[in-house]
């Protein structure tokens, strides 16, 4: 396997920066989260991925946009202190939240103190937030290929800090938690898309971490083909990017973990 990775947003980052008990529990998140159809294997999997990242709370959904706005926004999993989802709710802070309006924009993995130095929230949002102790995080999402509905992934914690291991990590396992919140939801087929031998060979090379020059030389054709078989691959899963189309493939079945 490469030890390289790339991130939602296309960034490359080295696997050897996990140690090898960390990379094994990553693979096992992995696996797990393809199998995953309820709110309690959810559950589960986000309380496994605590003993990989430290965090205190986690918080996930889907949302409908429409108009370059959401529609509708919806949690799937939380362990968020109640109090703040009731401030959250209550302030409609959904519709000033940089990082919520930068996940449903560009859907990469963003640190959030980045986020806030480019766009401040309000004062009283940072106090407020600050009053429970979510200063710290991370946020990562996916969308479908229409781009007419997208999920948000969030971990937040006191030594949350800004680490490539950390980003790594959630790199990996965030397409494969959007489509295990696709089951829960019941908004996924699990029918398997007709993809051709070659478009196979050409996933099982994405998921080895493989550039598009690199699959040329390996399968012996144009680099423009190996985007042409690319860019029909994602049509067929609905996806919008490499690795997003790596997980679905593995979670439905065309390629092997």
């Amino acid at each position: 396997m490469s030890t390289m990775v790339k991130t939602e947003d296309g960034n490359a980052l080295s696997l050897n920066l996990l140690g090898k008990a960390e990379i094994i529990l990553l693979m096992e998140l992995v696996q797990e989260s393809l199998t995953c159809e309820t709110l309690e294997q959810f559950s589960a999997i986000i309380n496994k991925l605590g003993n990989l990242i430290c965090f205190d709370h986690c918080i996930s959904g889907f949302a409908a946009m429409e108009n370059g706005g959401l529609k509708t926004y919806d949690i799937v999993y939380s362990s968020y202190p109640d109090g703040w989802l009731k401030v959250y709710e209550g302030s409609g802070y959904h519709n000033i939240d940089p990082i919520v309006r930068e996940n449903f924009t560009r859907f990469g993995l963003q640190y959030w103190k980045d986020t806030y130095r480019e766009h401040t929230p309000p004062k009283k949002f940072l106090m407020e937030s600050g009053d429970f102790n979510l200063k710290e995080g991370y946020t990562a999402g996916t969308r479908n290929r229409k781009g007419s509905e997208g999920s948000i992934f969030s971990i937040s914690g006191s030594f949350l800090k800004r680490e490539k291991r950390v980003e790594i990590a959630l790199g990996i396992i965030a397409p494969h938690l959007h489509n295990s919140m696709l089951r829960i939801c019941n908004e996924t087929k699990r029918q398997k898309a007709k993809i051709s031998v070659r478009e196979k060979d050409v996933l099982s090379w994405l998921k080895e971490g493989k550039s598009s020059w690199d699959i040329s030389g390996i399968l012996n054709v144009s680099e423009a083909t190996v985007n042409f078989h690319i860019k029909n691959i994602m049509q067929k899963l609905d996806t919008v990017n490499r690795a997003q189309s790596v997980a679905k493939a593995i979670e439905i079945g065309v390629i092997d973990i």
